[in-house]
């Protein structure tokens, strides 16, 4: 599996919600509406969701395996990171598209 194409849209003062990725996934597959969350000094993703009638969370889209969820965490946070740091001045201007 390859991600081959990640946007990010960051949140400023998003309190926890850090930012919005979306991923392309060899070239064939799209997923949108991947949260970055930033809890009690980690940072990790949450998968797309929607709400259920009873207000409960159904997934839509998940990693099934430990690796595939740490191999996509680890892509989106490096792409984070890279518009941090390199290019911060486009950072909090609306969906911006990373180089991986």
């Amino acid at each position: 599996m390859k991600v081959t194409s990640v946007n990010l849209r960051m949140i400023p003062n998003g309190g926890k919600l850090l930012g919005v990725a979306s991923i392309t996934v060899d070239n064939g597959l799209l997923i949108r509406d991947i949260k970055i969350i930033g809890a009690s000094g980690k940072r990790f993703i949450r998968m797309p969701y929607s709400t259920s009638k009873n207000g409960g969370h159904v997934d839509v889209v998940h990693p099934i395996t430990r690796s595939t969820r740490r191999f996509l965490e680890d892509t989106i946070l490096a792409a984070y990171d890279k518009i941090l740091t390199e290019t911060p001045e486009k950072a909090f201007a609306g969906w911006v598209e990373v180089e991986i």
